[in-house]
């Protein structure tokens, strides 16, 4: 795992910027690379200016579009808009509406379904709304720059047609009025929202405008545009609405809804994971109409329904999802993530709403591309997501050959193809990465800001970072790195979470409990982390969140991993599918080693500074060649290509790898060694045994280390190593038992101690 800074910056702008405007140098540095690299930039930073918003003449259209809708409303004649059904159409669609329906003109809208009709303009559907309608004019907002054909059937029923967005155009542009930012070089990237709202302005005046901003502010954050220029502002001001409860009635309720409490400081964070995903849910599953109309809706009856039902539906969405992406993750278990550089799955049982989040979902995991398909009728249509340095888009353009339709950007893309060209798609998606991207697009990185001292971390530094908010696309949340040794992280209840408090600072790790020997080691190491602060009523919170940590040499206690080890022994599974190989490649990943002590782990770094270092298990699941120290008995090597063993493993715990494991493994010839000191006798076996029958028997085992804990509590003398040499000798001979519920059974009967490989190795001298 690499750390990377995100830019390096002139310090001399720095501490201009610092001393003009009374700021930490980091806050300065932090702006810097922000691209507000003057006083005067980083003071239009600090303070978004509504008056700051540029013209909507940049956008070369709009004034004939403005003319053109004017002159509807004049003749009283019917305009349908026509959005996308995802949050930023969904919005477009409601900013719009709700402007012409103050300019008092007969307005419609229509939203397709995503299932049925697909994303854009389609005929049938502009069919349709002629004859329920019979408009003059369909503006189309969030979609529609690719849509040659079906502008020139709907000007041949007598309609003319306004395209704004903001996605980029593959060739021919409709003969049609345009508004795109693309088009136009806007200094803005506006989402298709933020182009209807600057044809409102043009429309309807800024000030009217500016009581959008709410539901504007919703499209840019939920599209992922960049946080910059008008955008920044538009986020910064519709925020503040939506903190202040100045907003459409329906964003209320459905903030209620959301847990959002009234007067509760709204992030964008708030808005990407609670108030995004329950507009975007109707369109995931049924139709995006019933988001609109809640946007749209004054009657609170009708709201408080509407509200409910989108709750009901993100629930059911969010059910669906972890439906999909568990099958995903079961069809990834027979795919060579080491050879293939993007993941490419299908089902015809997956629900098409929802392919693009488990993607997102499998991209974080994997660090690798994703499409996921659906299957219908023959036809496969898909969501794709991508990692930085691999651009989706372009690949889509490299196999148009294969495809039936496609679009998108860099990092996400949509796409559909007959299923017999599957395996082809596959094949030449895997080959373009191969020929194209750089190996370091699929390394674990980590990009950070600053390097500070976690003692700097109080509240008035905070209160600086979070002055930089809205946080997003290209002003992402400032992550820092600090250098520590003395930690005392507590697990926090059953969760995989982990807590530690510094002063009044509280550290985070999310499912980080499998590292806690080694964060609370005496290892020198890097905490990553993001800040934040947290109001409850009277109170805040200071806290910080830890994305990862990195150590470049083990001292874990030897008793705990000489503990770990004699687990390895005792150790039974259940095989898994077998793993599909693909052919060798341009990127072959996949090699791991695995240690046992912190000896062996650190020369082995020492001699190879660039290799992933992993600690008992790991959060990602993809196979970078790697070092692992101890692994856990659930660690999956399924995705690598070959295991090396730099100290001697039990053949048990071999074979029980084998199970599930492919590839090629090698063997050290030395057991591990501990170093431990310990004194065998049969009469401390025969007094360990005792002690377990009368104080242990019926007690639930988790992990050994906390049954010795217990033990020790309840009076064992003796230290881990001797406790895990009796307990795991005794579960050889049987005399042991954990029953599939958990709990300890003892049992009493004559045995003989050679039938234990632990024992007999204990008395060589060869583990200890």
């Amino acid at each position: 795992m690499k750390f990377v800074k995100r830019k390096e910056v002139d310090n001399k702008i720095v501490k201009e910027i610092a001393e003009q405007l009374g700021l930490f140098p980091e806050i300065a540095a932090l702006l810097v690379m922000r691209g507000a690299d003057s006083v005067e930039k980083a003071w239009e930073f600090l303070n978004p200016d509504i008056n700051s918003l540029s013209s909507p003449d940049e956008l070369s259209g709009i004034t004939k579009a403005s003319d053109i809708i004017k002159e509807k409303i004049k003749q009283n004649q019917t305009i349908v808009i026509y959005g996308d059904y995802d949050c930023d159409g969904i919005g477009a669609v409601a900013i719009l509406y709700l402007t012409l329906k103050h300019l008092n003109a007969s307005v419609k809208f229509y939203v397709p379904q995503r299932h049925s009709e697909g994303y854009g303009l389609n005929k049938q559907a502009i069919e349709t709304i002629y004859k329920e309608h019979q408009p003059k004019l369909i503006i189309t907002v969030d979609c529609g720059i690719a849509s040659v054909d079906e502008v020139d059937f709907a000007k041949s029923l007598g309609m003319e047609v306004i395209i704004t967005d903001h996605h980029e155009s593959d060739g021919e542009l409709p003969d049609a009025v345009i508004l795109n930012p693309l088009l136009d070089g806007c200094s803005t990237p506006y989402c298709g929202a933020g182009v209807a709202l600057k044809l409102v302005e043009k429309l309807a005046g800024r000030e009217f405008a500016v009581g959008l901003l709410d539901i504007c502010a919703i499209s840019t954050v939920a599209d992922v545009v960049p946080l910059i220029k008008d955008n920044r502002v538009i986020v910064k001001y519709g925020l503040e609405m939506l903190s202040k409860g100045q907003c459409r009635l329906g964003l209320r309720k459905l903030m209620e809804k959301a847990g959002i409490k009234r007067g509760e400081r709204i992030t964008s964070a708030d808005i990407a994971y609670k108030i995004a995903p329950r507009l975007n849910a109707a369109g995931r599953l049924d139709s995006a109409s019933k988001s609109v109309r809640l946007l749209i809706e004054e009657d609170m009856t009708a709201i408080n329904l509407l509200a409910e039902e989108l709750d009901m539906q993100n629930k059911e969405r969010q059910d669906i999802l972890n439906e999909v992406y568990e099958d995903a993750l079961e069809q990834l278990k027979s795919y060579d993530l080491s050879r293939n550089l993007i993941i490419i799955l299908k089902s015809e049982n997956w629900e098409e709403g929802v392919v693009g989040i488990a993607a997102s979902k499998i991209v974080e995991e994997f660090g690798r591309p994703s499409i996921l398909f659906t299957e219908k009728e023959g036809i496969l249509k898909g969501s794709a997501r991508s990692v930085d340095g691999v651009n989706i888009y372009e690949i889509l353009c490299q196999t148009k050959e294969l495809l039936i339709k496609y679009g998108g950007h860099c990092m996400a893309a949509g796409m559909s193809l007959k299923k017999e060209n599957f395996d082809k798609f596959l094949c030449l998606t895997n080959k373009y990465i191969q020929e194209n991207a750089s190996k370091e697009c699929f390394e674990k990185k980590i990009v950070y800001d600053l390097q500070i001292d976690l003692s700097q971390v109080k509240k008035d530094f905070i209160d600086s970072v979070l002055s930089l908010e809205p946080f997003g696309c290209h002003n992402p949340r400032p992550v820092f790195i600090s250098k520590t040794a003395d930690m005392n992280f507590q697990p926090i209840n059953s969760h995989p979470h982990i807590k530690a408090k510094g002063g009044r600072l509280s550290l985070f790790g999310f499912n980080l409990r499998f590292a806690l020997p080694i964060l609370n080691s005496p290892a020198e190491k890097y905490l990553c982390y993001t800040v934040n602060k947290v109001i409850n009523k009277n109170s805040e919170s200071l806290k910080a969140y830890i994305k990862d940590f990195h150590i470049r040499q083990a001292y874990i206690d030897k008793e705990y991993l000489f503990a770990r080890y004699l687990e390895k022994f005792i150790l039974k599974g259940a095989k898994k599918p077998a793993l599909k190989r693909s052919p060798k490649e341009k990127f072959n990943f996949g090699l791991i080693y695995v240690a046992f002590t912190n000896r062996a782990f650190n020369d082995f770094i020492n001699e190879h500074s660039d290799i992933e270092t992993l600690f008992f298990n790991s959060v990602v699941k993809n196979p970078y060649n790697s070092i692992i120290l101890s692994p856990d008995t659930d660690f999956d090597f399924t995705y690598y290509n070959k295991i090396v063993f730099l100290e001697r493993p039990p053949i048990g715990y071999v074979e029980l790898i084998r199970q599930n494991f492919f590839g090629d493994i090698e063997m050290a010839k030395d057991r591990p060694s501990f170093q431990i000191e310990y004194s065998y006798s049969e009469k401390k076996l025969r007094e360990d045994y005792i002690f377990i029958s009368n104080s242990l028997k019926g007690l639930s085992f988790t992990n050994i280390k906390s049954l010795y804990e217990h033990a020790s509590v309840l009076g064992y003398k003796g230290g881990l190593a001797a406790f895990c040499i009796s307990f795991y000798i005794f579960y050889q001979l049987e005399l042991i038992i954990i029953n599939n519920n958990g709990t300890i059974d003892v049992y009493n009967f004559k045995t003989d101690l050679k039938k234990s490989e632990i024992n007999n190795l204990v008395l060589a001298g060869e583990i200890c």
